[in-house]
């Protein structure tokens, strides 16, 4: 399954904050600064569901035109079981903590493959007291080690790394 864009993910995480409830279709693109379309994607992968007086329907352009201050949005069971799956929900996490979390609290969340891959694609940095840490190239020595293996060879306490979003991680979290 293709990955969701920056605006499905804030759609998405600000439906799981909500913890079930219904949100007002014209209050969510509002709040959240996504298009119809981001929106008409997530309904399509059957992420999100779209009720009109109390019916399901099937979400198009022109409904949400037309319709868009009596539409509700719903997370599904699919979009619940995709959100607690993909390591990008890690974001939400990192963009509201004011200075970043530690590698530790991370690793709690997602394994470390996944956090290498989000340093990879440029959403996260990490740096320790005195120096920035390439987490896209380092490695544990086993899976739950409690140190970080960099590429010449030094080590550090995943507990003295913090990890922070960068501009582009940012996007995807929820406004």
């Amino acid at each position: 399954m293709k990955t969701l864009e920056p605006e499905q993910w804030r759609v998405l995480g600000r439906l799981i904050s909500l913890c079930g409830e219904r949100v007002r279709l014209h209050d969510m693109l509002k709040s959240q600064d996504v298009s119809a379309e981001a929106v008409t994607g997530l309904a399509e992968r059957g992420l999100i569901v779209a009720k009109l007086r109390g019916e399901q329907i099937d979400l198009t352009p022109g409904l949400i035109k037309t319709y868009r201050r009596q539409m509700f949005l719903h997370l599904s069971k699919a979009g619940e079981s995709y959100y607690w799956h993909d390591p990008h929900r890690v974001l939400r996490s990192l963009g509201k903590a004011r200075h970043g979390l530690s590698l530790t609290y991370v690793l709690g969340m997602i394994l470390f493959d996944d956090v290498t891959g989000l340093a990879r694609e440029g959403l996260i940095h990490a740096l320790t007291e005195h120096d920035t840490v390439d987490l896209a190239s380092a490695r544990q020595r086993w899976a739950g080690s409690a140190k970080v293996v960099l590429p010449g060879g030094a080590e550090l306490w995943t507990n003295a790394v913090i990890v922070r979003t960068t501009r582009t991680g940012q996007l995807f979290c929820e406004r």
